[in-house]
């Protein structure tokens, strides 16, 4: 006897062999107990999940030799020829080609004469949403009011395409995705049948592989007992698949927890090395995000979950460690990196992006849901005489803004105290980061850029901030920032879409209105050049100052002193060494520019504590 794939050799042959189907079984084997059968029926649902098998076994229940009975024997000569495919009078029709005016009319023709054998003709047509329009409608009226010894059996994986007129006169049985539980214990069962050794976690990842669907599961485990020269493993079935395995999974959400940028680069080289689908690794690690998930809300009682049937004590403290919050930004972040891969030919690149991303701390994202309070709320305020680093990084020097004059002696009237911090939110309208009045440097720009990205989230434009993230201011010239870009499509958002808000912003922090005008650059190196060919100080941009006072102020800076002038209303503070020492340091280089420009290093680590820092 030939042999038989698993799909065909275990395919049901009784309603209780349908796997995940019970609805659809039982209301069947009670139509045929209380002769309530319907002369058309329309089965809907994913491929894989038994529309044909109860096709097929409807059609050998109607005309079993001991039937209509809900329970069709199996062994007389109408139930075997519909399970070997030959009865005369169950007709099984693929509408993908026998489609046209023309079919239909002869199927039509033949549907008013008796059975040849049983009681009752089946018709099956299978993909029924291919039907042309012409062959619908001359279905229409036989399939309202048919000889009462047909029964027509629709089948379709798109049950949108079926017209509502041909729906109105079935009923309609929708075939759910199998669950991953019932599809393991569905192979368990044909692998004891085989006497093949495999354990449970290779049959949950094949289960997961199969995506509900019966059929695909028999065929993959199928394939993998061909593989296999003895007992099946979770690592021979992700061998043969060619998925992630749930131990490198993990390996890059622990280094994501670490804000271990490296490890993650090499998590990429290594999926990459082994012919792994960088768009497979992106869907697999949203899944397992997902799961982390629900096991953060949900807890012991989680179910459901796609990587695992029952969550491990390391998924357990990943999911502590990351918080809800982060989990979801990572999740949204992890989605839109999978439509960017299907269409870009870096992959790899932009998989290291990502991870690179979502290691920087989240101290944005738990802004959103957790209230600030004193063990995580910033140290320093602006005009402030201290700044507290963070305790990871090193610390640098950090100019305070130049205050306005109604804001000096608020700021200097008393230190910052425990009160002050639980009490300090972010205002509706900030306070400008350089008054209206004094001159806006390149320098002082480039300081406070990371200003900018909460403003934007103050306005309610969180995705924009995330784009300007890629950019670099590189010119200041009058009124005109001009902001270098790496990458076509960031620089394509600002210009073309988002530009008006990014200016009222700018507005918003400089105290002056301000223009922006985006440059792309070929490579790192010609963005960090640019930057580097800027004069540390730009003219000063003072919409209402002009003529000879704004001209004796231009004249008085020199461009060969490397140190620039403090701007106006600094007053005393203007004077002293510790001022003059934090004007002279710029506190983001041009390196560290193009680093949180690429989000690659550690430095994009420091840059958002202090956006966080100078925002409170």
């Amino acid at each position: 006897m030939p042999y038989l794939s698993f799909s065909l050799k275990y395919r049901p042959r009784r309603f209780d062999d349908v796997v995940g189907q019970e609805h659809v079984a039982k209301t069947l084997k009670n139509a045929l107990t209380h002769d309530r059968l319907a002369h058309a029926y329309l089965f809907t649902g994913p491929r894989g999940t038994g529309k044909t098998s109860t096709a097929r076994i409807l059609a050998a229940a109607l005309n079993c030799i001991e039937g209509p009975t809900p329970e069709p024997c199996g062994v007389c000569d109408m139930c075997l020829a519909i399970t070997q495919g030959n009865a005369m009078d169950t007709i099984e029709i693929d509408a993908a080609s026998t489609r046209g005016i023309q079919d239909m009319r002869d199927l039509l023709e033949k549907v008013k004469f008796t059975p040849a054998q049983g009681q009752y003709k089946i018709y099956i047509l299978d993909e029924a949403h291919q039907l042309t329009p012409e062959a619908n409608n001359a279905l229409l009226k036989t399939l309202e009011e048919p000889p009462r010894h047909v029964v027509f059996l629709l089948l379709t994986t798109e049950a949108h395409k079926i017209m509502p007129t041909i729906l109105s006169r079935c009923q309609h049985f929708e075939f759910r995705a199998i669950t991953m539980a019932d599809i393991a214990r569905s192979l368990r069962r044909i692998a004891e049948q085989e006497q093949v050794e495999v354990d449970d976690a290779a049959l949950m990842a094949i289960a997961q592989a199969a995506e509900g669907g019966m059929r695909d599961a028999q065929s993959i485990f199928d394939q993998v007992v061909a593989y296999a020269d003895g007992p099946i493993d979770l690592q021979l079935v992700h061998d043969v698949l060619g998925v992630t395995d749930q131990e490198l999974l993990s390996s890059i959400t622990e280094q994501i927890i670490a804000a271990d940028i490296t490890g993650c680069f090499a998590s990429v080289d290594q999926a990459v090395s082994e012919g792994k689908d960088l768009v497979r690794l992106a869907e697999h690690l949203t899944v397992y995000f997902r799961d982390l998930l629900r096991i953060q809300v949900v807890g012991d009682a989680a179910s459901g979950l796609s990587t695992t049937a029952d969550p491990t004590e390391a998924m357990r403290a990943q999911a502590r460690s990351l918080g809800a919050p982060r989990l979801l930004q990572a999740i949204r972040a992890l989605a839109e990196l999978q439509g960017q891969l299907k269409h870009s030919s870096q992959q790899a690149l932009l998989v290291e992006i990502s991870l690179a991303q979502l290691c920087v701390p989240s101290q944005h994202q738990t802004e959103q849901t957790a209230p600030p309070s004193i063990s995580s709320a910033p140290t320093n305020a602006v005009g402030s005489d201290t700044v507290a680093a963070p305790k990871q990084h090193p610390p640098r020097p950090h100019p305070a803004p130049p205050p306005t004059a109604s804001a000096t002696p608020k700021k200097a009237s008393r230190p910052v105290t425990s009160k002050a911090v639980r009490e300090s939110a972010p205002p509706p309208s900030p306070q400008s980061i350089v008054a209206a009045d004094s001159d806006l440097s390149l320098a002082t720009l480039t300081d406070h850029w990371p200003t900018m990205y909460d403003e934007l989230k103050r306005m309610g434009h969180m995705p924009i901030g995330g784009i300007l993230r890629d950019g670099t201011p590189v010119a200041l010239q009058g009124n005109v920032i001009t902001i270098g870009f790496l990458a076509q499509f960031h620089l394509n958002k600002i210009e073309n879409e988002y530009k008006s808000i990014v200016e009222q912003a700018a507005e918003r922090l400089y105290a002056r209105p301000l223009k922006i005008q985006c440059r792309l650059f070929d490579n790192a190196e010609q963005l960090r050049a640019a930057i580097q060919a800027e004069p540390t100080t730009a003219s000063p941009v003072r919409p209402e100052q002009t003529g000879p006072a704004a001209t004796a102020e231009n004249q008085a800076a020199d461009p060969a002193h490397p140190k620039p002038e403090p701007p106006p209303g600094n007053n005393a503070t203007a004077d002293t060494p510790e001022s003059a020492k934090s004007a002279e340091h710029t506190p983001m280089t041009p390196d560290q520019a193009v680093e949180q420009t690429l989000s690659l290093f550690e430095g994009s680590v420091e840059v958002t504590d202090t956006s966080d820092e100078e925002t409170d």
